[in-house]
């Protein structure tokens, strides 16, 4: 598996799929209800939710105290059991368990596991989004 990471053939790989799948509601070979097909015709107008700044603020407190008072060597240490087990094609689910269990965030994990090819394919999702 690090192989197929290194070389781009995953990331490929998931490219084509999004590809294939956006193409196919677009054709309307595949429904998505609401999207593509069985769209209600009068215009509803739904009051967007919003978040209160405040909670926004209280959120981010909270973050920054976990990561103050968590063992940050433990997390770069599991952080960086999860990136050999990724180059030595190991499981990375035990040293993944070991990260949440040193508070390490989604966002840490996620980077570890897939660095900047997790942006790269929040992209891609977006982008294909928008054309719909």
């Amino acid at each position: 598996m690090p192989g197929a990471i290194e070389s781009g053939w995953l990331q490929h790989q998931m490219d084509n799929s999004v590809n294939r799948y956006w193409d196919a509601i677009r054709k309307g070979e595949r429904t998505v209800v609401g999207l593509n097909k069985y769209r209600i015709k009068e215009e509803i107008r739904v009051k967007a939710f919003k978040v209160d700044p405040s909670y926004e603020k209280k959120q981010l407190a909270r973050l920054k105290k976990v990561k103050e008072e968590r063992n940050n060597e433990k997390v770069r240490s599991s952080l960086s059991k999860i990136q050999e087990s990724v180059r030595n094609g190991n499981n990375v689910v035990p040293p993944s368990i070991e990260a949440v269990k040193a508070y390490a965030t989604i966002e840490e994990i996620m980077n570890a596991l897939f660095g900047d090819k997790v942006r790269a394919y929040r992209e891609v999702i977006r982008a294909r989004h928008r054309q719909i």
